[in-house]
């Protein structure tokens, strides 16, 4: 669960950090703050408090929190415990987004782990999961530049395809045809492998 404090009130320039966002921001003192806090920690297995500055039109309460960023300590309670519906209660989170979440994480953290000859008894679970993360973000990022760089080919090669029907179409073929510059065969055959090659690089990009 994330606990948004010092938001701005409408109408109110001055940022007070007793405000508590939820469906209409509370006003609280540091003590009932801590004590509200305290007791959310017992409800919930991961409560984390986030200091903003900045005035929301939409209040946290109208948001849908299955789209929230997982952290670290909710990735840990999901490695520890098997009942999914008791990690969706304690993490305040739906059923289905901590389902998926699960079959998801796990097996990457697991593959990641067996490659990088790693496990949960010998290191510290917290500091696999950052570095998983970091490695997951740098792949991320890979496969993101690799991705732009097969669409940067496809077009490329479809302009030359373009070009190539252009010249059938204008009758320039024919003309290079009678000058004996080249075939009908091998003018085909070129069109042919540009086809092939705009297939195969989108076969890599549907893997990506």
């Amino acid at each position: 669960m994330e606990l948004l404090i010092g938001d701005k009130i409408k109408g109110d320039e001055n940022i007070d950090p007793r405000y508590v966002d939820f469906d209409s921001p509370i006003k609280m003192s540091l003590k009932q703050r801590n004590e509200f806090i305290k007791f959310l920690r017992s409800i919930f297995a991961v409560v984390e408090e986030d200091y903003v500055n900045e005035f929301r039109n939409e209040r946290l309460g109208d948001k849908i929190f299955g789209g929230r960023k997982w952290t670290i300590a909710e990735y840990e309670l999901i490695l520890q415990m098997d009942d999914t519906a008791e990690i969706a209660k304690q993490l305040g989170r739906t059923w289905m987004s901590v389902h998926i979440q699960r079959g998801k994480f796990i097996f990457e953290f697991n593959s990641w782990l067996n490659k990088n000859r790693k496990n949960i008894i010998n290191y510290d679970l917290k500091k696999l999961i950052y570095d998983f993360l970091e490695f997951k973000k740098k792949e991320n990022s890979k496969n993101k530049k690799y991705k732009q760089e097969i669409i940067r080919k496809i077009k490329k090669y479809k302009e030359v395809l373009k070009n190539y029907e252009s010249i059938e179409q204008k009758g320039i073929l024919d003309i290079r045809i009678n000058m004996g510059l080249i075939t009908k065969e091998q003018f085909d055959k070129q069109i042919q492998q540009i086809k092939l090659k705009i297939k195969e690089l989108e076969k890599k990009l549907e893997k990506i």
